[in-house]
């Protein structure tokens, strides 16, 4: 068996690894203690990222909500976004609730895609690292 072959194996299992962590950090354990509540969406503020090596743009939208926890209201960028979403619509999100003003989003689909294609990498490099390719003559 070839030692660089896995040792590379060995170093892309630890990367691919860490990848799936942190999806399970996103998708369980992220903001554990935050309470879930009801939001409106107030305004969509929307900016445009031009790069400069080429001439594409890159449009983001953040949704601006509108929320009240024990009769305080309280207004912010919520971390969620959807091309769905328009302003007047209620959405949920999560709020600390030691801050109430510090708000987070439901992580949704992207810590099962972290989690997804960190373990699928992890098989295809043990599957590398096994796996030896055709020898010369």
């Amino acid at each position: 068996m070839d030692t660089s072959r896995i040792f590379t194996g060995i170093f892309m299992m630890v990367i691919c690894l860490a990848f799936a962590a942190a999806g399970v950090w996103m998708q369980f354990y992220r903001n554990t203690d935050y309470i879930e509540t009801q939001a409106e969406i107030i305004d969509i503020q929307t900016t445009v990222n031009r790069s400069s090596s080429s001439r594409r743009s890159r449009r983001n939208a953040v949704p601006i909500v509108r929320y009240e926890v024990d009769g305080q209201t309280y207004e912010g960028p919520s971390d969620v976004w959807d091309s769905t979403m328009r302003v007047g619509q209620t959405i949920t999100i999560l709020y600390n609730p030691d801050n109430p003003a510090q708000i987070a989003g439901d992580p949704g689909w992207l810590g099962w895609f972290f989690i997804g294609i960190g373990g699928l990498s992890a098989i295809f490099s043990v599957v590398f690292m096994f796996t030896g390719g055709s020898k010369r003559v």
